[in-house]
């Protein structure tokens, strides 16, 4: 998946390579990447700021990474489908083929809220 920032200047890419990259959105150079899930990215998003980044992954983690750290929130049994932050930053709505959708602290990495009644694939 791919995302762009809220002012347009930089795009975040998810890839089956197990990255996230940041690339400049004007010139097509990439500005970071990181490298910390164990299977394929799925998705990513920016803050509505634009400088945190959230991604989910096939490893059934949602990680946050602002500037120069990293949180990391396990918890769903399938892989994500999507990740976003909310509007002040103080949390992340992940979505997964368990079934389930969950709220999570960005700084922390743990649960806040799991929303459960699907019966089907998020």
């Amino acid at each position: 998946s791919a995302a762009l920032s809220p002012d347009g200047s930089r795009v975040a890419s998810a890839s089956n390579d197990r990255t996230v990259r940041v690339w400049d959105a004007a010139t097509g150079r990439e500005l970071c990447r990181t490298d910390g899930h164990a299977a394929e990215t799925t998705s990513a998003a920016f803050s509505s700021c634009g400088t945190r980044v959230v991604s989910g992954s096939w490893d059934t983690t949602v990680r946050s990474s602002p500037a120069r750290s990293c949180a990391s929130a396990p918890g769903h049994f399938e892989a994500f489908k999507s990740v976003a932050f909310s509007p002040d930053e103080t949390a992340v709505v992940s979505a997964s083929g368990d079934k389930t959708v969950r709220i999570w602290s960005p700084d922390a990495g743990e649960e806040l809220r799991r929303l459960v009644s699907h019966s089907g694939r998020v």
